[in-house]
């Protein structure tokens, strides 16, 4: 029996995988449909998986799964080194790089590296332009999903932010800090 090098027994038993699935959007390629499907979701914002006690959703359903933790309290991974927990095995992984100092995602054009692959992916959009997040309200475009959240506070005037010694609440996360250092300064 012969086989041509597409052929599925190729794909199947000698691990030759096509990448049959590729992005029109930025030219992402993969051989399994489900892959394809959810990498279409960080073009299109879709979340499809929604947490039932909060607002939260997810392009994936073992992050909503993760993420249902944060209700219930429950932090299953711990530090070794610190004792640091988590409810997120993520958000664990990339803890223990603290203490290793590992960076183990590296931008093949310049000498970036980083503990974060989201933060390699933002940083190499930087390189090619790509800015694939778009604000509903100007059509400002962002290349993390994370800096279109920060961006849109400024539309909506949302403050998450909040002191736990007054009523001041901020947009970001650098704002509340240089607040608190108000407050130090005012105990000295």
């Amino acid at each position: 029996m012969e086989f041509s090098e597409n052929s599925d027994y190729n794909n199947i038993h000698c691990g030759k995988r096509l990448k049959s699935y590729v992005c029109e959007i930025c030219g992402y390629q993969t051989s399994q449909k489900g892959n394809y499907t959810v990498h279409k979701r960080t073009h299109t914002g879709e979340r499809p998986y929604k947490c039932d006690q909060c607002e939260k959703s997810f392009q994936r359903k073992p992050h909503l799964i993760q993420h249902k933790f944060t209700h219930t309290g429950e932090k299953p991974f711990i530090c070794e080194i610190c004792g640091h927990q988590s409810s997120q095995k993520n958000n664990y992984i990339m803890h223990k790089r603290i203490h290793t100092g590992e960076k183990p995602f590296k931008c093949e054009t310049c000498q970036y590296a980083t503990s974060k692959k989201y933060q390699l992916t933002a940083h190499i959009r930087k390189h090619t332009g790509e800015k694939p997040y778009k604000c509903p309200t100007c059509e400002r475009s962002f290349v993390s999903s994370n800096d279109l959240k920060r961006h849109i506070r400024l539309h909506t005037g949302e403050k998450p932010y909040k002191c736990e010694l007054c009523d001041y609440a901020a947009a970001q996360p650098n704002g509340l800090r240089s607040h608190k250092k108000k407050h130090l300064k005012d105990a000295l």
